[in-house]
This record gives C-alpha cells, sequence and structure tokens, in this order.
C-alpha cells in the first residue's frame, strides 16, 4: 500500500535509525518527540522494510518572533523537514505537501530554518521560490530561515509554484492511458484505485513530469500552457462516465524525440521524470511512434472528477475522440467550476 502516511508522533517510532541525525542536531529533539505525541506528521516508509525514510511536521503559527527579522503574520511552519535520498525525489513529494496545505488554509507564508550543511534541501526549496529571510539562533547554532510568500508573484512556473496564471496562455485537455495516470500524478487517484500503484519512484514524487505523445498538435503547446489530464476510461463502464478530468498542469517544455542525437541521451532527459519503464522508452526510441516529449509541472489534482458526460453535456467539449484538444477560456473556467478547485491556487492578477 501507499508508504507515505499521516500518523501522530504517538505511533511513530522515535528508535527508528531515521531519526539519529535529528538527535544529533537538536539535542531537545527527543523531549519534543515525546510532547508531540497527539499531533500529526508526515511519514514515508520502506516499502521493503518499514523503516522509516521520510518526516515532515507541520505548524500553523499565528506570528513567527523567535527568528530575525520576525515574520509578523500566520504562517505555515515546516517543523521538521528530512528525508533519506534514494534518487527517487522523495523531498518534492514532501514540498509539494507542505505548500498545498498553506494554500488550503488560506495562509501567506511557509517557512522552515535550516543549517548551511544541508545545501540539497536549500537547493530544492530555492528552486520552487523560497528565499532566504533570515536566521536563528539557538543552543543549537546558528539556522537559515527560508520563506516562500504565496502572495508573491515571481513570474517563474516553478518559483509561483504550485499556482497557476491563466491568462494569456493556451489551455487543452490531455488524454492519459489508465495504466499510468495515477502512477504519474498519484494525488489524482480514484476512489476505487489501488494504493498499492502509487510508488516510492521518482515520476510519482516529483513536481516535475514527463509524458510522450503522438498528438499531431503537441509541437503547438508552449511553456505556460495549461494542461487538464484527462485520465481515458479503463472500459470497466462506458467512457462518458469513466473517463474524468484530473488534475490541472503547467508545460515547462516540448521536445520531439528527432532532438535527441542518440538513445542515452534521450533517457537521460526521459526516465527519472518519466512514467515509461525504460523498456517501453527503448521501444519508444526505436519505432518513434510517440514523438513528441511533454515536460510539465503537475499543479494540483481536482477535488471533484467532470466526467466526460458533463465535458460534452455542460462544457461543450467535442464527442471526437481526444488525444490533446485545444479549448477556450470559458471551457476551461467551467470545468474548473465543475471540479470544485480553491481558488487559491489561481493567480487572477494579468
Amino acid at each position: 500500500m501507499d508508504n507515505l502516511k499521516y500518523l501522530p508522533f504517538a505511533q511513530i517510532d522515535l528508535q527508528d535509525p531515521f531519526f539519529d541525525s535529528l538527535k544529533q542536531d537538536y539535542v531537545e529533539f527527543s523531549q519534543w518527540f515525546v510532547k508531540k505525541a497527539q499531533a500529526y506528521a508526515y511519514v514515508l516508509y520502506s516499502a521493503q522494510d518499514n523503516s522509516i525514510q521520510g518526516f515532515m511536521y507541520l505548524k500553523t503559527e499565528e506570528k513567527v518572533d523567535d527568528v530575525t527579522p520576525p515574520i509578523l503574520s500566520s504562517a505555515l511552519k515546516i517543523g521538521t523537514f528530512k528525508f533519506n535520498p534514494q534518487q527517487t525525489l522523495r523531498g518534492h513529494r514532501f514540498l509539494k505537501k507542505a505548500l498545498d496545505v498553506a494554500i488550503h488554509q488560506n495562509l501567506r507564508y511557509v517557512y522552515l530554518t535550516v543549517f548551511a550543511k544541508h545545501e540539497g534541501l536549500i537547493k530544492l526549496i530555492e528552486t520552487y521560490g523560497f528565499y532566504r529571510h533570515g536566521e536563528k539562533q539557538s543552543d543549537n547554532g546558528t539556522e537559515y530561515v527560508y520563506v516562500r510568500d504565496l502572495s508573491l508573484i515571481q513570474g517563474d512556473i516553478l518559483k509561483d509554484y504550485p499556482l497557476v496564471k491563466p491568462q494569456s496562455v493556451n489551455k487543452y485537455l490531455l488524454a492519459i492511458e489508465p495504466k499510468y495516470h495515477t502512477a504519474l500524478i498519484p494525488e489524482a487517484i480514484l476512489n476505487n484505485e489501488r494504493l498499492d500503484i502509487v510508488k516510492d519512484v521518482s515520476h510519482s514524487n516529483s513536481i516535475q513530469k514527463i509524458y510522450l505523445s503522438a498528438a499531431h498538435n503537441a509541437p503547438e503547446l508552449k511553456k505556460g500552457d495549461l494542461l487538464l489530464m484527462y485520465r481515458k476510461s479503463d472500459g470497466t463502464a462506458p467512457a462518458a462516465f469513466r473517463s474524468v478530468v484530473s488534475a490541472v498542469c503547467t508545460v515547462l517544455e516540448v521536445k520531439n524525440i528527432h532532438d535527441f542525437t542518440d538513445e542515452k541521451k534521450y533517457l537521460d532527459y526521459c526516465e527519472k521524470f518519466s512514467v515509461f519503464s525504460k523498456k517501453e522508452l527503448c521501444q519508444f526510441y526505436a519505432n518513434k511512434r510517440y514523438p513528441h516529449i511533454i515536460r510539465f509541472a503537475f499543479n494540483f489534482a481536482f477535488p471533484k472528477r467532470p466526467i466526460r458526460r458533463q465535458l460534452i453535456d455542460d462544457v461543450g467539449i467535442s464527442t471526437e475522440r481526444l488525444v490533446l484538444m485545444a479549448i477556450t477560456d470559458q471551457q476551461f473556467n467551467h470545468i474548473l467550476k465543475l471540479g470544485n478547485i480553491n481558488e487559491n491556487f489561481i493567480i487572477h492578477q494579468t
């Protein structure tokens, strides 16, 4: 089953070796952990031996006055954020969760403190819009304070992530085969799907994704265009009721398979972020059946999944076979409304 869990501290083993480095960095960690018995944290467990591989604790604070300079507003604190690197982009999965929580709680700021030695974590959070705000002094030493201001629009897809700006960009429905859909976008899992199809692998954990398509109009996609992911029917019911819109994503780049001079360069680009196996990718490279390589950022899932019947009857989407279909601004907004999207994810400024 899915190995990312949301558990009370009382059910988490403090003696797991995972916590040894935190105990070394923070002298009060064990005592603090025990006091948090009724609080909850996100924990990533290994599917092989059930050992802890990642941990994140979130806390909402009315103001932050123990850092310099203070943050005089409500903020979501990432109180503990650690993961064992395994080249599976686990940190992305945790960071996505923290940003989503802040947005759903209508909080302007997200912050965390980090020692300078944790260069990998600093690089990750800077990629997604965190900036060095100040410092925090404690018995454990000096920590940097990194802040993400969700009201600060930087005009960069990743630094503004997971917010989307729908003005002046094109919108599309992109069809995804059911067997790939949830492994690629685990937050968009359907209620009747097995949890064990979501693995601790890079294409599931990562914010950035890659999908190969044969859509003839894929070269039209431009950086910043918005994709509504359309999960095709799995055949268990008529497509009108089984095909659904599941998520909103932003185009980062589109390449053609012929852009790569050899298979190794193609695999280096695709393999980490693609849901396709290495064998499948090699087959695609050989036969060029899916020549368009779409790299995109997964922004957010639909709380309610509009079905194909609604798209046709209510939104006015064509009944023709859907691969990559351009839609109007009005249709895009209508689909968002059908999906009960949280407006906090949308940048409304021009």
